[in-house]
């Protein structure tokens, strides 16, 4: 044990490399590969992206909700993580421009 030279376990079990020059790849074999790679990923990010479905054109009469902005309720000890974000079900009941609509509840009372 002592003044013996310890054991290496691990020169059986990886090869020796002395240097650069015994790579079984060149380099430009590597930036191929590597280039073949990410354009492999790329593809599948792309095909996995977003399909646009989200293109929403309101007709009349449709029910919506109304996304509102959270009013504090420090005095009734609500905190914002537990504050409604949309209020609803309303109608539209008229396309005033291609983004802004008015709506009413149930009972025909416009919102806004």
């Amino acid at each position: 044990m002592y003044g013996t030279e310890r054991p290496n376990i691990f020169s059986k079990l990886t090869p020796k490399v002395e240097g650069p020059d015994q790579e079984k790849e060149a380099v430009e074999e590597k930036m191929e590969n590597a280039y073949a790679r990410m354009r492999k990923r790329a593809l599948a990010r792309e095909k996995r992206r977003k399909t646009g479905s989200a293109n929403w054109e309101p007709q009349l009469h449709e029910r919506v909700l109304v996304k509102v902005q959270p009013v504090s309720g420090a005095i009734k000890g609500i905190t914002s993580k537990y504050m409604h974000v949309y209020e609803g079900s309303y109608f539209i009941s008229k396309v005033l421009n291609h983004s802004a609509y008015e709506v009413k509840d149930e009972k025909g009372k416009v919102r806004g």
